[in-house]
């Protein structure tokens, strides 16, 4: 990608696609933050019959944001993306149900980074 502008989208940004491609963009960036956003479609696959995202989705979210974080990062540097894997999870708290048309605005925070190994909050 030549054009480095935010937002974003989160298609350029990481290897998910199709309906596995749940967020809509990286809005700002820096070496240690990011935030990003996406509305909740009513095609999304993690709607549940009353129409609320299922509360566990709010990880992969989070794990998609981290990797458009890293993507951007990667093509500013033109470099490759590094593939990440979500190892763990603390102090996870879930403060309200999200339902189809919501738009969720998420913030991440890299702590630290050590040889292939990030602590990121979100």
């Amino acid at each position: 990608m030549s054009n480095l502008k935010l937002p974003a989208p989160a298609i350029d940004l990481v290897p998910h696609r199709n309906r596995m491609l749940l967020i809509d963009s990286l809005d700002e960036f820096s070496r240690d933050r990011g935030r990003g956003h996406l509305q909740i479609s009513d095609k999304n696959l993690f709607i549940k019959n009353n129409g609320r995202l299922d509360a566990v989705v709010y990880i992969e979210l989070l794990a998609q944001l981290i990797a458009a974080h890293s993507g951007y990062e990667a093509q500013l540097n033109n470099s490759i993306s590094k593939i990440g894997f979500l190892v763990g999870l603390k102090d996870l708290k879930f403060y309200q149900f999200v339902s189809a048309g919501d738009i969720i605005d998420m913030h991440i925070k890299k702590d630290y980074e050590f040889d292939k190994i990030s602590y990121v909050c979100g």
